[in-house]
């Protein structure tokens, strides 16, 4: 067995067989497109509209008329439409097409259905050219074919629906179409095929430590002769019996057998228990010899639900995983991505701390599930929105009845807009939300916190709070008592303050600190003559702003 990658070419193409499938009902479209060679545009070959049964020995057999016409599907009419069919794509009648079927035993074989098919091909590229199937007859009781076509570029296909022991093939005895289509000229095509020896590719399918057998899909991919322009092409689609399956007469050749899973318990693979068709294995059959390929599928260790990252995308913040049910003795490891980028590649911890560094980005997480005897299982969660970077927001001003206090968000993630919410002991205040407040007498004693959120298109919404002021205290401006006149004194009244606050006092004349100044009251002596008098009352009490507050001047100081 030869592993694909060491082929010189890994190109994958929908082979003209494949191109048939159009025509599974009443031939009504026989033009097809070109065949794709990248890998991802393959497609299997569909045996809808097809019966099927299982063998003397519990495998799957072909139903219909034969096997091969899993591989072919040039039509899905009854077994006596499809010996002599004619396609739309023939327009006139100028070219002779005309020879003789051997079986694998050098004799001429009747009942061979001859199937042709025309290709717009640009005379330059190999293997890669588009087919449109034009008609097919059946060959006579001496093996002989004729049928006329106009001029152009052709292939022939040949399937002995009424000899097990001949392989059905192309032009060439191949398991794919030719490099190149013959030009068929006004002289005609004379083609005398000689039809190798059936080979057959069966086995067994099971799956999990206990081989459980299944029924699942599988697909034969038939390949050209290796050559440097090597390809393979989806070819022959079934689907398994629980007591195996089988592919019965194949001409000698490469071929490649997928295995896909039945349920998500399972996991798919190609033959010998490799992962893709670029690390694909060929089987070889050559030589008349059949050959067995038993094949068990590995069981996941577990089916994971979809996943998600959950916690708040911001930076600060801690986001986790969570897979609701795990399996005992399995290993569970983790890993995670800031826009795809490994951050912790291997982790058995399920939660992250987002830093300023995953600012701006979407997160995701891996996880991996193992255990001895049972197929690894990865899931990647979906993504999160951008990481949102913030600051917790601060309050300036006097925290006093009757001033006001602003709101600063501090740096954001650029283009952030905010909205804000006042609170006074916990409690929102109804209304006030603008980044600035006015405190009223409602708050007097409480603490203020406000309330920012952060919003930016692609980001978490995000919401970020300040810390308490001290408590807002009442302040009212001090009061004069008294005569401004010499030997009179003055008294400074402060009612309407918080309960229990503490002063201290500050006597001015004509604004000027009058020294030593700093009790409750104050004596007027002649120096003050012709001055106003005023007084400024600083307030203090634990767990309030300290405040101060200035009195209104008395009249000029007289003798």
């Amino acid at each position: 067995m030869t592993n694909l990658a060491s082929s010189h070419v890994r190109s994958v193409a929908l082979s003209s067989v494949l191109v048939a499938t159009l025509l599974l009902v009443g031939l009504a479209s026989p033009a097809v497109a070109a065949p794709q060679r990248a890998e991802s545009t393959a497609v299997g070959v569909s045996s809808t509209g097809s019966t099927s049964s299982s063998g003397p020995d519990g495998r799957h057999t072909g139903g219909a008329e034969d096997a091969t016409d899993h591989a072919l599907s040039i039509t899905e009419a009854s077994p006596s439409d499809r010996r002599n069919v004619q396609g739309d794509a023939v327009l006139a009648v100028n070219a002779p097409i005309a020879g003789t079927v051997k079986g694998s035993d050098g004799q001429p074989l009747s009942g061979v259905i001859v199937s042709i098919w025309s290709s717009a091909w640009d005379g330059v590229t190999a293997w890669d050219y588009p087919l449109t199937f034009v008609a097919s007859v059946v060959t006579s009781g001496t093996g002989t074919f004729t049928l006329s076509v106009p001029v152009g570029y052709y292939t022939l296909f040949f399937n002995p629906v009424d000899d097990p022991d001949s392989a059905w093939s192309w032009v060439g005895g191949q398991a794919v179409p030719g490099k190149y289509p013959t030009l068929v000229s006004s002289g005609g095509w004379q083609v005398n095929a000689s039809l190798g020896a059936s080979h057959a590719i069966s086995g067994s399918v099971t799956g999990g430590p206990t081989s459980t057998p299944l029924s699942t899909p599988m697909t034969l991919w038939a390949c050209n002769d290796r050559e440097s322009s090597f390809w393979c092409s989806p070819n022959w689609e079934i689907s398994s019996d629980p007591g195996g399956y089988g592919f019965w007469q194949l001409p000698a050749g490469y071929y490649l057998l997928e295995v896909s899973a039945p349920d998500s318990r399972y996991k798919g693979e190609w033959w010998n228990n490799k992962p893709d068709y670029g690390a694909s294995d060929f089987i070889q059959v050559s030589n008349g010899v059949d050959t067995f390929a038993d094949i068990n599928l590995a069981r996941h260790v577990q089916v994971l639900p979809e996943l998600t990252v959950s916690g708040t995308a911001a930076v600060g913040r801690t986001v986790s995983v969570t897979v609701p049910t795990k399996v005992s003795g399995a290993t569970y490891v983790y890993a995670w991505y800031s826009d795809g980028v490994a951050i912790a590649p291997s982790s058995p911890e399920s939660t992250f701390l987002l830093t300023s560094a995953q600012a701006g980005t979407q997160i995701t997480a891996r996880v991996r599930v193992s255990k001895p005897g049972y197929a690894t299982v990865t899931k990647l969660t979906a993504q999160t929105s951008r990481v949102i970077a913030s600051s917790a927001p601060t309050i300036t001003g006097r925290v006093a009845v009757g001033r006001a206090l602003t709101a600063n968000p501090n740096a954001w993630t650029p283009g952030t807009t905010f909205t804000y919410q006042w609170y006074a002991d916990g409690v929102g205040i109804p209304g006030a939300t603008s980044s600035t407040y006015m405190l009223t007498p409602a708050e007097r004693d409480k603490t203020i916190k406000v309330g920012v959120k952060g919003w930016n298109p692609g980001y978490t919404t995000y919401f970020r709070g300040s810390g308490p002021t001290l408590k807002v205290a009442q302040a009212a401006k001090p009061t004069i008592s008294g005569t401004p006149k010499v030997g009179q004194n003055l008294t400074a009244g402060t009612t309407g303050w918080t309960p229990g606050t503490t002063f201290v006092y500050h006597w001015y004349a004509n604004g000027g600190a009058i020294a030593g100044a700093a009790s409750s009251s104050l004596t007027v002596v002649s120096a003050y003559v012709g001055k106003t008098i005023t007084v400024r009352v600083v307030g203090s009490k634990p767990g309030y702003t300290s405040f101060s507050q200035t009195s209104l001047p008395t009249a000029a100081v007289v003798r």
